[in-house]
């Protein structure tokens, strides 16, 4: 029994040598991690930081962007805290001196034709009035056609109104016509009596028409493609309608 006594002994005191050892390594351990954890100067604490992040299942937080509305908001406030100190801008005249322009002088307005003197003294001796130029043209294939035998007056063309309201109603009608006494070339010689009507033609347009004799007037006076003519009215003192066919000379 005294034999027994000694081992129990110097097992329990290796036991406590040993837990005092785990102890002192324990113990030399946390201060190792302490001192290294706290060493402003250590070049490892970026590393450690990160281990000790990734124990502790904590992410490293990115830096917030700025909305773009915080932005312009900061760059406002900067630039009024800036112009504050600076002196007001003078505003810069970029407006050139305005040139004079040469006034732009119009057309001088075409003449109006007259009547040949020798139209005016037959007019006179019967007492004519309303004496009107209707139309000046020259004349065209169309108006020497013999099969149409007519002289056309585009409504486009007409200078002056020269019916009465009466003979435009006469006109609108379908087969409505009036005749009319014309003198034409020279006055010496007898009128011709001719036909007036009205053509109405989309695509061409409307337009009054001398026919009937027309062609009687061309062949007698001798006119061709290409001759220029005016066609005026005047009324005798009874009111009837008449024509006059002047074909003017040119230089």
């Amino acid at each position: 029994m005294d034999d027994k006594k000694p081992i129990k002994k110097r097992r329990s005191k290796r036991l406590q040598n040993q837990q005092d050892e785990d102890k002192q390594a324990s113990t030399s351990k946390k201060l190792k991690f302490s001192d290294q954890s706290y060493d402003p100067d250590s070049s490892s604490d970026d590393s450690i930081c990160f281990r000790m992040e990734k124990k502790m299942g904590l992410k490293k937080q990115k830096p917030k962007k700025l909305v773009r509305s915080q932005r312009q908001i900061i760059s406002q406030t900067v630039n009024d805290d800036d112009s504050k100190d600076l002196p007001p801008k003078k505003r810069e005249n970029h407006t050139s001196p305005r040139k004079s322009l040469p006034k732009k002088r119009g057309k001088a307005p075409h003449p109006q034709p007259e009547l040949p003197s020798k139209f005016k003294g037959f007019i006179e001796e019967v007492e004519g009035t309303e004496v009107r130029l209707i139309i000046q043209k020259r004349l065209l294939p169309a108006d020497l056609n013999e099969k149409r035998s007519r002289f056309s007056i585009p409504f486009s063309l007409v200078r002056t109104e020269f019916l009465r309201d009466d003979e435009k109603s006469v006109l609108q009608r379908s087969e409505g016509k009036i005749k009319v006494k014309m003198i034409a070339i020279d006055p010496s010689r007898e009128p011709i009596q001719i036909v007036l009507r009205k053509w109405e033609k989309e695509r061409v347009g409307s337009s009054y028409n001398l026919n009937e004799t027309w062609m009687q007037v061309v062949n007698e006076n001798g006119l061709k493609e290409g001759d220029l003519v005016q066609l005026w009215s005047f009324r005798k003192p009874t009111g009837r309608l008449h024509f006059i066919l002047v074909r003017l000379t040119e230089d």
